[in-house]
């Protein structure tokens, strides 16, 4: 595995790409596969209102026979989504590969992390979750609200036999910019009105375990570089002091924010 990985997710999908940035060939490939699942989602809401509208018992039979034949030719026309969908995969599935003991051993496993699933892309996802665990890698895990990336992080900890025994977790989003430095770094003594003793930070106590830093889209631009520091080479000092702090900390970041857009606009570096 590359020193740097990243799961794609979508409301309805999971990629993976072992890419060290994404390239404009990979964006357009995501953009093509998120137009044909919104296009799925659209069918899957005409169907339903189809079938809610079949329900009304004011309706004649006429009627009713019109709104199964639409409601065939709408399922007919989302298999045909799907199908192209599932075609547009960039690698083969280890999952075609598998028995169907594998397979319900594989949707076994998925459940006890708390991911229910019978999506053949989000069981292709899990067994890339299942490799992520077996590396140090720092992992990104973009997606939209609610499309359980905090899962996919929380299990990849959990598989984790080097870090997963502690989990620590930041939320940007929640945080005022102005303390979410002494959170990440702790401070010492008097290094701010408020800083009456010295105090550990969240990579103190994620120390040889686990740190999931959610939102990382929010995460302060002045403080970008000090944070890729700690990545690379496990080192930072607390705020208001000089005296090197080392740790060792499995890093998974996830955000619902275009990282590729906001590095182009110059409020996220690069290299991180």
């Amino acid at each position: 595995l590359p020193p740097f990985l990243m799961i794609v997710m979508t409301s309805a999908i999971g990629l993976l790409y072992q890419h060290r940035r994404a390239t404009d060939q990979v964006e357009a490939l995501i953009e093509e596969r998120n137009e044909k699942v919104r296009a799925i989602e659209d069918k899957d809401r005409i169907i339903e209102e189809l079938r809610k509208k079949r329900e009304d018992k004011e309706i004649h039979d006429a009627e009713r026979k019109r709104i199964d034949n639409q409601i065939f030719k709408e399922e007919e026309k989302k298999k045909t989504l799907e199908k192209e969908l599932n075609a547009s995969l960039p690698i083969k599935r280890r999952i075609d590969d598998f028995s169907q003991n594998d397979l319900e051993g594989l949707k076994k496993r998925c459940a006890e992390q708390g991911i229910i699933t019978c999506s053949d892309i989000m069981l292709e996802t899990y067994c890339n979750v299942e490799n992520f665990a077996k590396s140090n890698a720092t992992v990104l895990i973009l997606g939209e609200t609610g499309t359980g990336k905090g899962v996919l992080a929380r299990a990849i900890a959990k598989l984790d036999e080097k870090y997963g025994e502690k989990f620590n977790t930041l939320d940007c989003a929640s945080i005022e910019e102005g303390l979410i430095e002494s959170k990440l770094f702790g401070h010492n003594q008097g290094s701010y009105t408020d800083a009456k003793t010295q105090t550990d930070g969240i990579f103190h106590v994620a120390n040889n375990g686990t740190l999931f830093i959610d939102e990382i889209g929010d995460f302060p631009h002045k403080l970008q570089k000090k944070l890729l520091r700690v990545i690379q080479d496990g080192e930072f000092e607390r705020v208001g002091g000089v005296q090197l702090q080392k740790v060792k900390v499995r890093l998974i970041a996830a955000t619902n924010c275009d990282l590729s857009e906001m590095e182009r606009k110059g409020t996220f570096r690069e290299d991180l």
